[in-house]
């Protein structure tokens, strides 16, 4: 459900649901591409770790929601698409991560750079070549 946003503008906030039931957090406002706080582990995985952006919502009664733990988008929208399913709203559940987590996330992110790397010297090199 997500859709661009404009920092300030009115979102609805989702968790999941079905044809009868509407897992809600809430309403409230985009309010800007930031990296999560380590302890959210959305359906992307926990992106505080990786340093990864990512849509945060600050619903109307102070609880932050990211874009990786939910469906959201402006609030009509959002309204419109509940019809008149049951509502049931719902806090977002966090966690610390675990040792495991943090370790495999150092070794992914250093995997990530050095892959960076060798693509930046490749274009280098054949843009060197295509000079020749």
């Amino acid at each position: 459900m997500r859709t661009l946003a404009r920092v300030g503008e009115r979102v609805g906030v989702l968790r999941d649901a079905n044809p009868e039931v509407v897992h809600l957090f809430g309403y409230g406002v985009y309010a800007c591409d930031e990296v999560p706080t380590e302890d959210v582990d959305g359906c992307m995985g926990r992106l505080g770790l990786f340093g990864v952006k990512n849509p945060k919502m600050v619903l109307d009664d102070g609880t932050v929601v990211w874009g990786c733990e939910s469906w959201w988008g402006p609030e009509a929208k959002v309204k419109a698409s509940i019809g008149d399913r049951k509502v049931e709203i719902v806090k977002p559940t966090r966690t610390a991560p675990t040792d495991k987590e943090r370790q495999e996330a150092v070794e992914l992110k250093a995997y990530w750079e050095a892959d960076a790397a060798r693509i930046v010297d490749e274009i280098k090199e054949n843009l060197a070549k295509e000079k020749q």
